[in-house]
């Protein structure tokens, strides 16, 4: 219920469209492009700039069922590595939205899956940016607070997201509109809050770029889970992503 009350005030059902802005749309590929510089479109939030190269991916996995979001294991379950690396390339070579949607249309749900954490992990730019400090601070705090022990977290959380610059804001929102529609169908995929905060948080949360203590690596990781599940359960964080992206003018 937290989820889906969540989903209605931060977002606007995603998967509704790819964001292709038409069939013959010249498309490049954004993996391990910078937020500023890849090619963008709303097919998730209105008024929303999202990578082109997500809203494809996602359009495509969460318009099926059994090859979909009600796959066992979803986002968690490993995808044929060969499988990945050839879809990739397909899309990095098309040249047309016609066909890097033929591409996406010929991968499997758990590579779709695998390319969409993909994208997030190659992303060359810190999604934080100057909230990075705050952020890493309540990460820390996350890792040894004892379970319901979240008093006054809401409003830092608020706080850090207030701090994002626009696409960065978008894509968080983005993201958690998809964590959304996989826990909606947790009976088929046993996909819970705690699964996909666990499958999402290396890609959102990474550890700082300068960290190079495995140790200290390790344990940042265990906060970012705890951290990124406290924001997916609050829909007063997810509205703060959201108030974050103000809808171009």
């Amino acid at each position: 219920q937290t989820l889906s009350s969540k989903a209605s005030v931060a977002a606007r059902a995603s998967g509704g469209g790819d964001g292709s802005g038409g069939a013959k749309e010249v498309r490049q590929s954004s993996f391990g492009t910078s937020l500023e510089d890849a090619v963008t479109g709303e097919g998730s939030f209105a008024g929303r700039q999202v990578p082109q190269t997500l809203l494809l991916l996602w359009a495509e996995l969460s318009a099926r069922n059994k090859d979909g979001l009600e796959l066992e294991g979803i986002f968690r379950l490993s995808a044929d590595s060969s499988e990945v690396s050839s879809i990739k390339k397909r899309l990095h070579e098309s040249k047309t939205i016609d066909v890097a949607k033929a591409a996406a249309h010929a991968a499997s749900g758990y590579c779709l899956a695998a390319l969409i954490k993909s994208y997030l992990r190659e992303l060359p730019d810190d999604l934080w940016g100057d909230a990075r400090p705050d952020l890493d601070a309540a990460v820390s705090k996350a890792e040894y607070a004892s379970d319901g022990d979240g008093s006054g977290t809401g409003e830092a959380d608020e706080a850090i997201l207030a701090q994002l610059s626009e696409r960065s804001a978008a894509l968080l929102a983005w993201c958690c509109d998809v964590c959304c529609a996989v826990t909606a169908r947790e009976k088929e995929n046993s996909m819970g809050v705690n699964a996909v905060a666990v499958v999402m948080a290396p890609g959102l949360v990474p550890p700082p770029a300068t960290e190079t203590d495995p140790m200290a690596i390790l344990s940042y990781s265990k906060g970012a889970v705890a951290w990124l599940e406290r924001v997916l359960a609050s829909p007063a964080t997810a509205a703060a992503a959201a108030a974050a992206a103000p809808a171009p003018a």
